[in-house]
């Protein structure tokens, strides 16, 4: 009787567990539509951070996003590596956006804030979740959008900012801008130096110094935009950067000289017909950008050099 028993109890759960009806019921499938215009749309949380160079103008843009955002900001220290976390995200499902497309490096697709100054840019958007997949990058997390308009009420201006911090960080920028009836330019630098050489208890409660941490940063940006007619207009965006990093010991690290160099040019050009009830823009992005690892005490000399050309035409029509 007890094994008669024990097998109507196995042969009960498997037939409970395969029954042969189906219970679900299949629901009506909906289309979810939006666009890169809709910043803010039914499906979408969209934050806005403007005025940028009105506010801090000598911090990049990790400083800006870890203040005024409820982004989760990881760095390692002023001036260090600065990656982002959006709603639980890793930093390669968070893609940064200028001009429409993407500035994560092909490398490790992340983007570095700490390289990005924040007086290159006047507007940030900030996406969350799917619809930043809109821009064809294929983030679930979001998306950092960075724009610049041009204030086109002046003929020329001319701005320099100076500030000096602790760690020895000196940070300055210029730019200036010239205004007619046909062209519009503007050009902007921004350089950065910083020893970051501090004191610190190590696991010994000694009191150690930290070295090899000093930060070169030289970016550049230049645009050009022709107006040709009330219907067609040209632009030319040039953003360069040369980065110079060395890279610190860790707490149970020897002596180390390693260092990173990274020099980025990217290059961006938009065409725009404005028709009676259409807009045509062809856009236009090439990237040359050069990672160098060096460290002389381990025999390493790592080139990672990489190409990108990128195309884009988007036609709208109203009907």
């Amino acid at each position: 009787m007890k094994r008669l028993l024990h097998i109507y109890f196995i042969f009960s759960v498997i037939k409970f567990s395969g029954q042969s009806i189906d219970s679900t019921n299949s629901l009506k499938p909906f289309i979810k539509t939006t666009n890169s215009e809709i910043k803010d749309g039914k499906f979408s949380k969209t934050e806005k951070i403007t005025n940028l160079s009105e506010i801090r103008n000598n911090e990049n843009l990790g400083d800006i996003l870890e203040g005024q955002s409820i982004n989760y900001i990881k760095n390692y220290g002023p001036s260090n590596l600065s990656s982002i976390s959006s709603r639980g995200g890793n930093a390669q499902q968070t893609s940064v956006i200028y001009k429409d497309f993407i500035l994560n490096n092909p490398l490790n697709g992340i983007v570095d804030f700490s390289s990005i100054p924040a007086v290159f840019f006047n507007t940030v958007n900030i996406i969350y979740g799917l619809p930043s997949s809109n821009w064809g990058n294929g983030g679930v997390a979001g998306a950092v959008l960075l724009e610049n308009v041009s204030n086109k009420d002046y003929n020329q201006y001319l701005e320099y900012g100076n500030t000096f911090g602790s760690f020895n960080q000196k940070t300055n920028y210029l730019k200036f801008g010239l205004n007619n009836k046909k062209i519009i330019s503007e050009f902007k630098i921004y350089h950065q130096n910083s020893l970051n050489n501090f004191t610190f208890n190590s696991t010994n409660n000694e009191t150690t110094e930290q070295k090899n941490a000093q930060i070169k940063n030289l970016s550049y940006m230049g645009e050009t935009k022709l107006l040709i007619n009330s219907n067609n207009n040209l632009s030319l965006i040039y953003f360069g950067q040369n980065l110079d990093r060395e890279i610190p010991p860790s707490m149970f690290e020897g002596y180390t000289n390693a260092k990173q160099i990274d020099n980025n040019h990217r290059v961006f050009l938009n065409y725009t017909h404005l028709g009676n009830k259409n807009k045509l823009n062809l856009k236009s992005a090439y990237y040359n950008e050069k990672n160098n690892y060096l460290d002389s005490a381990r025999s390493i000399n790592s080139q990672n050099p990489c190409e990108s050309y990128i195309n884009q035409v988007e036609f709208k029509t109203m009907y």
